[in-house]
């Protein structure tokens, strides 16, 4: 398992201004997390660090891609991945976190990225995944919305005993 101390940003000693980080995310980050899903990543991390007497802003780029399977074919692809994220962190007696704004101690000098490079990408994963072979029409998918609609329809057709009788006796209410 890789450990997560290439995730790390020192900000203790550093110049105000602006910093810039570049993190590279491949498939041994998400064994940090236990996160196997999916087993190939090639991800990259641009992160802009403004700092200030009282705060530290990040801005975060994250771009590449992850194979995963089509929803609909099953067949593997490359499913492109950009997400920007911004992240502002103050100082205060305890560990607080937000979406957007994380208190850290007054006395951390250093602060940890992987968890939220971790989460953000996770979250721009699309739900649905549909190989662009299939939308082209190269691939033919296994499953189609026709087959669906075709089953839904058969099932509306066969309808319950049980709730045939309830239908009768809306009938008589309406008479």
């Amino acid at each position: 398992m890789k450990d997560l101390k290439d995730y790390d940003i020192s900000f203790s000693g550093l110049s105000l201004g602006e910093h810039l980080y570049e993190f590279e995310i491949k498939s041994p980050f998400f064994e940090h997390f236990e996160f196997d899903e999916y087993e190939h990543f090639d991800l990259n991390a641009h992160v802009k660090m403004l700092k200030s007497d009282t705060m530290l802003e990040f801005s975060v780029a994250i771009k590449g891609v992850i194979e995963v399977p089509c929803d609909l074919s099953g067949e593997l692809f490359m499913q492109a991945i950009e997400k920007y994220f911004e992240v502002v962190i103050k100082f205060g007696n305890e560990l607080r976190e937000d979406d957007e704004i994380i208190i850290l101690p007054f006395s951390e000098y250093k602060w940890n990225i992987g968890q939220l490079l971790y989460e953000h990408i996770v979250l721009s994963i699309p739900l649905k995944k549909v190989h662009p072979g299939v939308l082209d029409g190269s691939i033919k998918p296994e499953y189609t919305n026709d087959d669906y609609i075709i089953e839904e329809e058969e099932e509306l057709d066969e309808i319950d005993p049980r709730w045939a009788k309830l239908k009768d006796l809306n009938k008589d209410n309406n008479d």
